[in-house]
């Protein structure tokens, strides 16, 4: 077994180690189909990627358009598409399960969510890679399913799907959000489940928002609790962790900041509201910020997901200069006016959810890999709420707040001893050095996927033999190819040995 160490982030030497090495040839460029000779299915695909009904071929003016570009094409009637779709389904269908036969291995991604009309419904959807080493997603089901979603229920009917495709076997993940059902679920199908980190990241700030406005309302109404900053289910649960306490309790002092925080939340939702409902204040906000040359931009709403409330709160600060003049004139809302030490207090908060922005962003890739991100994006979080001697009063509370929720909700799904996702991280040549972890916890990951390693060594045998297909090329050869930059070198003279320790694994493999 050969491995490269290497000096930076970059995955292009890898690749071009791969192809020039072992024949492997990876081409990301955009390859035409068959298909795409066909005009009904691009038709049909561009009505239903445009999420278009089927009677806008009736429509005159496309008529029109589609005779202008091509007098002798017979367009389809509304009817013939709906055939037609079903036709292409069968063959799609069957294709994927063609494609599927050649896969080796297959993640799922799974949601359920009830329709507008009160149906049960469930997606799911397969991820892989082909021999290119491109990451490919393919939409296996999107079902109406009977009996609602009960963890049985929801496992019986995957399994139909996975018998469908022919891939039951073939399954070893499965990434879901964190309701207890889909736990359950998991657990009936004998998959290993990755928890979703977006809606885990959510969860974590959502809640302790909430438990922000909670403890001020509890505060004001003299209402004693043991824990102002857990939900009821949260105390509970709570019982079983070491939480430190002391902590809370200073973050409790600090109660005037959060309620200047939580004020001024309150505050930029209502601005937010205001301006997306009200066409003269968006009038006023576009003239008054031409006038002061300002770059117009918008006030973004907020809803459900915890980053349209970042993208809310980083607009209306953008848009300060502008909005206080405006509000100052309109009586009904002058109050909705921020305050220096209200600006000045979000500012703060920005500066720590910003990365929370960041990674929920990286981490809702559908072109990437995305489970070697998870580790490091929690340790970086971690490291973001340390506390820096010139942080303000209520940056303090601030980030010991959001590290109690962080630790909460790391131990609660085990994000920190999930083995597969630790070794996910370190054979991520961005991330294999656990640089934003602690050195006893960059330590004790580094041994655990070495350990995960040499336990599944056996099943690595076929791709270990790929290293030596070329030991027999002459020595000046070699020395020229590394002169090319084939081979992937470390310029870092401190990199540690545990991290690498491969001529030990080797020994035990041979």
């Amino acid at each position: 077994m050969k491995f490269f160490p290497h000096n930076d982030n970059s995955t292009s030497k890898m690749f071009r180690h791969l192809e020039q090495k072992h024949d492997i040839k990876l081409n990301n460029k955009f390859e035409t189909d068959e298909r795409e000779k066909d005009p009904f299915y691009l038709l049909l695909m561009f009505i239903i990627t445009a999420s278009l009904p089927f009677r806008c071929v009736e429509n005159k003016f496309f008529k029109l358009f589609c005779h202008f570009l091509n007098p002798n094409f017979k367009l389809p009637s509304r009817k013939d598409l709906s055939d037609l779709a079903s036709v292409y389904y069968e063959k799609e269908k069957k294709s994927t399960i063609s494609r599927l036969r050649e896969i080796k291995s297959v993640s799922l991604t799974t949601d359920c969510w009830t329709s507008v009309q009160n149906f049960s419904c469930i997606s799911l959807t397969a991820h892989f890679f082909d021999d290119k080493l491109n990451l490919k997603s393919m939409l296996l089901a999107v079902r109406h399913i009977l009996g609602g979603h009960t963890a049985r229920n929801l496992s019986d009917n995957i399994t139909c799907i996975l018998d469908e495709f022919s891939i039951l076997r073939k399954t070893k993940f499965i990434t879901t959000d964190n309701v207890n059902t889909m736990l359950q679920m998991s657990k009936n199908l004998g998959l290993e489940r990755i928890p979703c980190i977006a809606h885990l990241l959510n969860l974590i700030v959502s809640n302790w928002l909430k438990a922000i406005k909670q403890t001020i309302i509890r505060n004001e109404d003299n209402c004693p609790s043991e824990n102002p900053f857990m939900t009821t289910q949260e105390i509970e649960a709570t019982d079983k962790q070491n939480f430190d306490y002391s902590t809370r309790q200073k973050i409790h002092e600090n109660i005037d900041q959060f309620s200047i925080f939580s004020q001024a939340l309150e505050k930029c939702s209502s601005i937010a509201s205001y301006y997306n409902h009200s066409t003269m204040m968006k009038e006023e906000l576009i003239k008054k910020q031409s006038e002061i040359s300002e770059k117009q931009l918008s006030i973004v709403q907020q809803v459900t997901r915890w980053n349209s409330t970042f993208l809310m709160v980083e607009s209306v600060i953008k848009n300060k200069e502008s909005l206080n003049p405006i509000l100052s004139k309109d009586q009904k809302h002058k109050n909705l006016q921020l305050k220096s030490n209200e600006v000045e207090i979000l500012e703060d908060a920005m500066l720590v959810l910003q990365t929370f922005y960041n990674i929920t962003e990286d981490i809702s890739s559908e072109y990437s890999a995305t489970s070697s991100l998870i580790i490091p994006a929690f340790t970086t979080l971690i490291k973001a709420c340390e506390i820096n001697v010139d942080d303000k009063h209520f940056s303090v509370g601030f980030k010991q707040l959001i590290k109690i929720y962080i630790d909460f909700y790391t131990e609660k799904y085990g994000i920190f001893e999930n083995k597969d996702l630790v070794l996910a991280a370190f054979l991520d040549p961005r991330y294999k050095k656990f640089s934003s972890s602690t050195e006893t916890q960059r330590n004790e990951f580094i041994e655990m996927a070495e350990r995960q390693i040499r336990d599944s060594i056996s099943d690595f045998r076929d791709v270990i033999k790929l290293s030596s297909t070329n030991k027999n090329h002459s020595t000046h050869e070699n020395k020229s190819k590394q002169r090319k930059g084939v081979q992937m070198s470390d310029s870092s003279d401190n990199e540690n040995e545990i991290e690498i320790n491969w001529r030990s694994s080797r020994k035990q493999i041979n």
